[in-house]
């Protein structure tokens, strides 16, 4: 019904407009040294690298996981924005899936 549409959509906004403010402080455009300039307008087009890990990084990286309380998926998110701090030299960034 309409009135439910507009109660969840003012829900919405409302949870929408907390994350903009909690994440507002975070730089919007990760600085990583590129072979090419930026581009003047983002074409937002993502891409993918594949990899293969040698079957003994992989289980000590399941067992890191588990040793946290977490999963292997998450274990290599922490990882990735590891990489990217290190990269960047930014203090604070964001990586979100």
């Amino acid at each position: 019904s309409p009135g439910i549409y507009a109660r969840d959509a003012d829900a919405v906004d409302e949870a929408l407009g907390a994350w903009q403010d909690r994440l507002a402080s975070y730089p919007f455009v990760l600085e990583v040294p590129t072979d090419l300039p930026r581009p003047v307008r983002p074409r937002h087009r993502a891409g993918s690298v594949s990899l293969r890990l040698a079957p003994e990084v992989a289980e000590r990286l399941r067992g890191v996981a588990r040793e946290q309380g977490t999963t292997l998926f998450a274990a290599l998110l922490a990882v990735y924005q590891a990489v990217l701090h290190r990269a960047s030299g930014q203090e604070r960034l964001l990586v979100g899936a």
